[in-house]
């Protein structure tokens, strides 16, 4: 499976770590590879039930799909992320 889950999170310039907890990194986009996209079918990935539309990268043949989930700054992105993954897997809205 190729798929990408792309998180963000404020950082150092150092690249350091803070010697405390932090809040976790937030989802920012999804991006699904050409077989991934193959096995669920173009239709349900390209029409998804987020508000923004997914942007198709690489070849028409062989596809892979980018969908942004929000700014990665709010609880949004994570509710974005579920609904997406219920649709790419066909389960039902809940």
């Amino acid at each position: 499976m190729k798929t990408m889950l792309c998180r963000l999170r404020g950082g150092r310039r150092d690249l350091s770590a803070p010697p405390h907890f932090e809040s976790p990194p937030m989802p920012y986009a999804f991006v699904q590879g050409p077989e991934e996209v193959r096995e669920a079918g173009r239709d349900t990935v390209s029409r998804t039930p987020l508000e923004e539309r997914p942007v198709r990268l690489g070849p028409s043949a062989r596809p892979g799909f980018y969908y942004p989930l929000g700014d990665g700054e709010g609880a949004e992105s994570w509710t974005a992320l579920e609904r997406l993954a219920r649709h790419l897997c066909g389960a039902p809205p809940g």
